[in-house]
C-alpha cells in the first residue's frame, strides 16, 4: 500500500482544487458563448425563416423550429441548447459551406440541423413539434403554399 505523506496530500489537493476551479471558469465561458449564439438566433431566426420561406420544405421548417423550441425550453440542459443554437445560427448566416444564394444552397443546413436534432433527441418530444407547426401556421398561414414536405 503507498502511503502519501501530508505535505503530498495536500499538493493534490491544491491540485483538484485547482482543477476544479478551472473547469468551472471554462464550463462557465462555455456557456456564455452559448448564450451569445442563442442571443444571435433570437434576433435573427424569423427574419430568415420570412425570406427563405418559400423556398423550404415545409419540413425543413419544422425541424428549423423545433430545434428552436428545443433550444428555448427551460428544461433542455445547455450543452443541448448549445449545440442547436450553433446548428441555427449556421442555418442563419446566408455565407456558409454552400452558400444559400446558390441552387441547393441549403443542403448543408438541413444535414447540419438534422444532425444536431439526432444529437439532442432525447430532450425533443411531441410538444415542441407541435409549438413548432403552430408557429410556422402562424408565420405562413395553414393553408399558404409552402413546398409540401415529402
Amino acid at each position: 500500500m503507498h502511503h502519501v505523506s501530508g505535505m503530498g496530500m495536500t499538493r493534490r489537493l491544491d491540485a483538484l482544487s485547482y482543477l476544479g476551479k478551472r473547469l468551472t471558469r471554462i464550463w462557465q465561458e462555455e456557456e456564455a458563448e452559448a448564450g451569445e449564439r442563442m442571443e444571435k438566433v433570437e434576433k435573427n431566426l424569423f427574419g430568415t425563416i420570412k425570406r427563405l420561406g418559400k423556398r423550404l420544405a415545409r419540413s425543413l421548417l419544422e425541424d428549423v423550429l423545433t430545434a428552436y423550441c428545443v433550444m428555448r425550453d427551460p428544461d433542455t440542459p445547455w450543452q443541448a441548447k448549445a449545440i442547436l443554437a450553433g446548428a441555427l445560427v449556421y442555418f442563419i448566416q446566408p455565407f456558409d459551406v454552400i452558400p444559400d444564394v446558390m441552387p441547393m444552397g441549403l443542403v448543408d443546413d438541413a444535414a447540419i440541423l438534422a444532425a444536431a436534432l439526432e444529437r439532442v433527441g432525447r430532450y425533443t418530444d411531441d410538444r415542441h413539434r407541435d409549438e413548432a407547426r403552430a408557429i410556422l401556421d402562424k408565420l405562413f398561414g395553414e393553408k399558404e403554399a409552402i413546398v409540401p414536405a415529402s
